[in-house]
């Protein structure tokens, strides 16, 4: 993956909810997100509730490249670039953090869960209510946080 300098991105990533704010929160936010998601606008997300995003990192110099790591709460999220790339839309997004840290992360490099999740959301609209389902076995063991 390219790499420029003091940009920090995020591959692999997803959207983790934690329990204490609850499965309406969650809801909310991959409802009005997958929305945003597949729009064609370059505007930018205000997120309704709390989560925070993980992902594997690179360009960030505290970290070796490639560690799983998640960021502070988002607050918005903007489409700072819409592209092609061999007939597939590649957008380059960026997360603000509420510390004002930024993360870039392209539209088509989510994990597979968070796939599932924004699948789920756009076609009926109904989230598995079991805690962990969206999250990989692993990281549930690890962070029983989240939902």
């Amino acid at each position: 993956m390219a790499k420029t300098k003091n940009v920090v991105y995020l591959n692999h990533w997803q959207l983790f909810f934690k329990k204490v704010d609850g499965k309406e929160n969650r809801s909310t936010i991959v409802d009005t997100f997958a929305d945003y998601y597949v729009a064609n606008r370059m505007d930018t997300y205000e997120v309704p509730g709390n989560c925070i995003m993980g992902g594997r990192i690179y360009g960030h110099g505290g970290f070796p490249d490639g560690t799983m790591m998640f960021t502070a709460s988002i607050e918005t999220i903007e489409r700072v670039n819409i592209s092609m790339a061999k007939g597939v839309r590649d957008d380059l997004l960026c997360a603000t953090t509420e510390l004002g840290e930024k993360y870039y992360f392209f539209a088509d490099e989510p994990s597979p869960l968070m796939g599932l999740l924004f699948k789920d959301s756009l076609h009926g609209g109904l989230l598995n209510d079991e805690d962990g389902y969206y999250v990989e076995t692993q990281m549930h063991k690890r962070h029983p946080e989240f939902l």
